[in-house]
């Protein structure tokens, strides 16, 4: 014993009857301190929040009160508190603010020495210039630097001459401490408690100190407690990770140094070096505490052993996880004798056996449970799904299970927080009872916390680039705190979408930005020009906005405008806000650009004054408004005439939010929390995410300016050690259940990727540990078979899945169970199960054309408006830059509505009024798209006959049901023929169809649906009238067109077959490739010395291969990204042979195969 330093150590941390552990020993003695009441504070030092949290949470739970608790985060705070209340005057410096001191010395100086060129060389360009950038970079680094000397090289710092930095870091520390004066570090904390005599009289410390769970601790920290604890009672609670001392275990990567390089002798062996080989997990995770360990034994601490039940055995009916669990801190290695490298039976194990027949599954809890499970994903999101449906399972089979006994961790949890946000908010499961709920889930600790998002919109709106785009602003304009701010919904900015596409706004603020481009006087894709066309719109009539040919423009003397009229009274406060969010981008362009490739320097100053005024601008909540404070704070004390760039304040803003967390809680939900936070602390269920290779454990690399690099000392911090160390720590912390998930296969083509090289061993002891899971009989070759603990998933969470589905949204497209979660996937072996309401019957059974060539055109149209999911983009297209297209849909269109809206009008004056609009292209080249559209125009006028009214009431009898469906449209008709035409913006200059197979796709089938059509009792303008047929008209751009006379053989099956695919397609998926059915259609239509040239089979086989193609295929593209249709995009051919389901792809190629012409 030192002193009264009293260190316990138990593998147990307690907190639970059945197991006493070191938190029942702190209880006891706090409880048991007769010196002090009830309220006499009590101060515990915990190696993070999370353990404060818990702490704090339990002693209120057993004993009803914990007020008189002080939680405290690492032993930094308490040793400066007892150095501030003897030291009153003292004022500690905030470390963080002395890069801003660093990179003012390095800025103001040249730094000249006899290894400075390394320094010089990095921050001075090729021209001598200082790179400003570089520069606080460097700067950034060496304040972390700097810190880690002040724990970790403390001696060397007050004994600066002789330490071994590099001659420029002691230049610039001896810099930073004149700058810092008399205000406080560490150094100056650690120099008071060497010099200080604890027996004088008027020292103020604490009774006493306890410190809990403490993983690490500095050296010169560890020397300031061990000299308190001369008159301090100082209680240090400590959880190993075995019984047994662990010091001297080998991990894998000693040994096999160990036997390269010291072990050369033939009589000499591992065993003659008395290291211990013991539990593989052990050894190769848990050096961080070893290196504890070994710290306190140098500095003589004595350690007491708490354990309650050392070196246990099995329990009879033990789970996987309680083996593993045991193994390690029995330090015992479970392997064949085979396989031995010694002789040491104490720790060596034989394995064990877990189920008496060879089963395919393995289960070792209630419930076909396991108590360790490995699930293998293809990506971020399908972990969370899987993980969704593996919560519900858990909490369907173990009724004593509160949401509050499950932790879900990764090693940032922050990398899934939008996946476990976009699963848990969005989807319900069914209780026994029919009701439908939410699993309640907590993120904690993480740094996407709502209040910060505040700093990422001011970040944005600061890095507008010097062009503005249209996106850029529509970005802007989707943080929600812009939103919250400026009173902006959803709706408005779907309404200022539209402004903006119908003004045809690209970039650049006014027609300077397009003049530095190459664009003379021409503002017309500007925001200015948008909003003095808005404006415009706003104030003035329509008499005023129209001249004499009818063209709505303004004339004034700053130019021509088109006035945007399509808007009302009401819309006018957006116009407002938008005009004010505009000009102030406009302003910030000038603030930190000199021109579009150089920044602009301004001064810390000047830095403030703008984001001042952006808060007040645009900040108005109040939780916003006190984050945005707070990071201003952080760079107010900064000297005011110290010059940087907007790439250094993107460096501010980064470096305060990487250290921005929000508060630890726990909430009684599902705990979400990552890794390091919640190391040690004891849950019934643990979940696992991310245990990625390449991502865990970090990668750790030694700054390589840093004296630590080169010169290792005990203590020091290894991030990687860290991680393992927390691997291992989580492991023991499972009290029933640990599931591990990474990804573990490619998206594109299912390759294998490998986990985690932690989860990775993790799996070769499981696979060593028990005999069930071995695979073969060849030694040489150890393989593991895992069966069900390993468990690979489907890329889709609805087809080839074994894993039960808890998804709410599948519970639309099946019946739903009455007394269990119901795994639901839609089966195409089976009836739909859904059914129309009389709404939806009263809806849909009105039809057109449109929504009968929707049916054949687009992959699950109806059924999804039917289920109310939207699967299409109906985002408006908004372009950052100018089209150069001759010729495109829009363009097209735009100029169609012209000529149509304004026949009598001038050319050049339609032309101007098309540029002014942003319909035609700059000077000449809208003068050649005007000429070429022009020229169309009047040649798809000489075409085109006039437009009837068609309807028809057609009563369909399918499945024994009656159907009465309603069909209104419009359509071309000329001397008794229905005449079929693609539209204006369809039309381009490629040659035309000499058969019809070669004819598009849509227009046949438009084709096919208005011959079939024509054979019922179709009424053309509300009377009947003989039609002759249908005529499908191609044309050109060069006024070229052919027409084919088209027909049907049996036109009552086709509208009949027709009808009825519409019927289905609205309780059922539909899968449309038109490709494929392009090429079914061909193949068996197809005539070879005058016979069919392909067998019904041959076609279908013709048409897999083209949907099946790899060149140019965007439609399968769009398929394997159906909700339904993804899972089984590429076997869909094979899939529905297998389940003997319909081909839509063949049924829709049959039903175009009838066209002749």
């Amino acid at each position: 014993m030192r002193d009264n330093l009293l260190f316990f150590q138990s593998t147990e941390i307690g907190g639970n009857p059945a197991k006493l552990g070191l938190v029942d020993l702190l209880i006891t003695h706090i409880k048991g301190d007769q010196s002090s009441n009830l309220f006499t504070r009590q101060q515990i030092v915990v190696p993070n929040q999370a353990m404060a949290t818990w702490l704090k949470d339990l002693i209120a739970t057993r004993d009803g009160i914990c007020a008189n608790l002080d939680c405290v985060v690492l032993l930094g705070p308490v040793l400066q508190n007892i150095y501030l209340a003897n030291n009153p005057q003292a004022v500690l410096y905030d470390f963080n603010q002395a890069k801003y001191l660093i990179y003012e010395l390095l800025c103001s100086q040249k730094i000249e020495c006899d290894d400075s060129t390394e320094l010089n060389n990095y921050i001075y360009d090729a021209d001598g210039k200082l790179n400003k950038l570089r520069t606080y970079q460097l700067a950034s680094q060496l304040q972390q630097i700097f810190h880690e000397y002040l724990y970790l090289r403390t001696t060397e710092l007050l004994n600066l001459k002789l330490a071994r930095f590099k001659n420029w870091q002691k230049i610039i520390w001896q810099h930073l401490v004149a700058k810092i004066g008399e205000q406080a570090t560490f150094l100056d904390v650690y120099s008071y408690f060497a010099k200080l005599d604890l027996d004088s009289a008027g020292i103020k410390l604490p009774e006493k100190l306890f410190i809990f769970g403490l993983t690490s601790v500095y050296p010169s920290p560890l020397e300031i407690v061990q000299k308190l604890a001369r008159k301090v009672t100082i209680y240090w609670y400590y959880q190993p990770c075995s019984y047994e001392y662990y010091g001297d275990l080998l991990s894998n990567k000693a040994r096999a140094k160990l036997e390269q390089r010291l072990l050369r002798k033939p009589d000499l062996s591992l065993d003659d070096l008395y290291l211990l080989d013991g539990n593989p997990l052990l050894a190769n995770l848990g050096q961080q505490s070893r290196e504890f360990i070994e710290l306190l034994q140098a500095s003589d601490i004595e350690v007491y052993n708490f354990n309650t039940n050392s070196n246990p055995e099995l329990p009879q009916a033990a789970t996987m996880l309680e083996i593993i669990q045991l193994d390690i801190r029995n330090l015992s290695y479970r392997l064949r004798p085979e396989y031995r490298l010694g002789n040491n039976d104490k720790f060596y194990a034989n394995p064990l056996q877990l189920s008496a027949n060879d089963s395919p599954v393995i289960y070792d809890l209630m419930g076909n449970q396991l108590s360790l499970k490995v699930n293998v994903c293809h990506n971020a999101m399908r972990e969370v799904q899987v993980m969704f449906n593996e919560l519900a399972h858990i909490l369907n089979n173990n009724p004593d299970t509160s949401l509050s006994d499950i932790l879900v961790t990764a090693p940032d949890i922050d990398d899934y927080a939008p996946y476990i946000k976009a699963v848990f908010d969005n989807e319900l499961v069914q209780r026994a009872d029919g009701e439908q709920v939410r699993l309640g889930y907590s993120l904690t600790g993480n740094r996407r916390h709502k209040n910060y998002k505040i700093l990422e919109t001011l970040q944005l709106i600061l890095n507008a680039p010097y062009h503005l785009p249209v996106s850029y602003l529509l970005e802007i304009l989707a943080q929600n705190e812009i939103q919250l701010n400026l009173e902006i919904s959803t709706n408005d900015i779907d309404l200022i979408k539209s402004w903006l596409k119908a003004n045809a706004v690209h970039f650049g603020y006014d027609a300077t930005d397009y003049a530095e481009l190459g664009y003379h006087d021409y503002p017309v894709h500007s925001f200015k020009q948008f909003l003095n066309n808005l404006v415009l719109g706003a104030c003035l009539n329509q008499t005023i906005m129209s001249s004499g040919d009818k063209l709505p423009l303004y004339h004034s003397a700053a130019g021509d405008f088109v006035p945007y009229d399509n808007l009302d009274n009401a819309q006018i406060k957006l116009v407002n806000k938008l005009i004010k969010l505009i000009s102030l981008l406009e302003n910030l362009k000038t603030k930190f650009y000199l021109d579009a490739l150089s920044y602009r320097e301004f001064s810390f100053a000047e830095l403030h004054e703008i984001l001042t005024n952006l808060q007040t601008e645009l900040v108005s909540d109040d939780d916003s408004f006190s984050i945005s404070n707070d990071f201003l704070s952080s760079i107010s004390n900064q000297n005011s005439e110290l010059t940087l760039n907007l790439a250094i304040v993107n460096l501010l803003f980064s470096e305060y939010v990487s250290d921005f967390k929000s508060k630890l809680t726990f909430s009684g939900k599902i705990t979400c929390a990552s890794l390091q936070y919640m190391r040690n602390l004891p849950f019934k269920h643990i979940y696992v995410l991310g245990m990625n290779f390449g991502e865990f454990p970090r990668t750790f690399r030694p700054n390589q300016l840093s004296l630590l690099a080169y010169d290792w000392s005990l203590a020091d911090r290894n991030y990687t050690n860290e991680d393992k160390q927390v691997f291992l720590d989580t492991i023991l912390a499972a009290k029933q259940q640990i599931i591990f998930s990474y990804i573990g296969r490619k998206e594109t083509d299912n390759s294998t990727i490998k986990p985690s090289p932690l989860l990775g061993l993790f799996l070769d002891t499981l696979g060593q540990s028990f005999s069930d899971f071995w695979s073969g009989d060849d030694l040489t070759q150890q393989k593991f078979d895992y069966k069900n603990v390993v468990q690979q998933h489907s890329l889709h969470p609805f087809y080839h899945n074994s894993q039960l589905n808890y998804s709410g949204l599948w519970q639309q497209l099946s019946a739903v169970s009455a007394n269990q979660y119901t795994d639901l996937r839609w089966d195409f072996t089976k009836i739909s199960p859904l059914k129309l309401t009389a709404q939806q019957e009263q809806k849909y059974y009105q039809l057109d054309t449109k929504s009968l060539l929707n049916t054949f055109s687009y992959t699950n149209n109806n059924l999804f408006q039917i289920l109310g999911l939207n699967n299409y983009n109906q985002e408006i297209e908004l372009s950052d830059n100018e089209s150069f297209e001759l010729t495109e849909r829009y363009l097209a269109n735009s100029i169609y509505q012209a000529f149509e809206a304004y026949p009598n009008a001038a050319q050049h004056e339609l032309v101007n009024y098309l540029q002014l609009k942003g319909v035609l292209g700059y000077q000449h080249i809208g003068e050649w798209q005007f000429a070429y559209y022009r020229n169309l125009y009047q040649h798809y006028k000489a075409q085109q006959p006039s437009e009837v009214e068609m309807s028809l009431n057609y009563r369909l009898e399918r499945n024994q049901n009656v159907f009465e469906l309603n069909f209104k449209d419009k359509m071309l008709f000329a001397d008794g023929y229905i005449i079929v035409m693609d539209a204006f913006a369809s039309i381009g200059g490629k040659s035309l169809a000499s058969k019809l197979n070669d004819v598009p796709y849509v227009l046949r089938m438009r084709g096919l649906i208005y011959a079939a059509l024509s054979a019922a009792n179709l009424l053309i303008n509300g009377e009947t009238v003989n039609i002759e047929g249908v005529i499908i008209r191609q044309l050109n751009a060069s006024g070229e067109y052919h027409d084919f006379k088209i027909s049907l053989e049996n036109p009552e099956e086709v509208l009949s077959t027709l009808m009825s695919y519409y019927i289905r397609s609205l309780t059922n998926p539909v899968l449309v490739h038109r490709g494929a059915i392009n090429e079914y259609a061909r193949a068996l239509t197809e005539i070879y010395y005058g016979k069919l040239r392909n067998t019904p089979e041959q076609a279908k086989a013709k048409a897999e291969a083209k949907y099946s193609a790899s060149f140019n295929n965007y439609e399968l593209e769009q398929i394997r990204n159906d909700p339904i249709f993804a899972a089984i995009a590429d076997n869909y051919f094979g899939f529905m042979r297998e389940c003997n389901g319909v081909n839509d792809i063949v049924q829709i190629g049959k039903l175009l195969a009838n066209l002749k012409g």
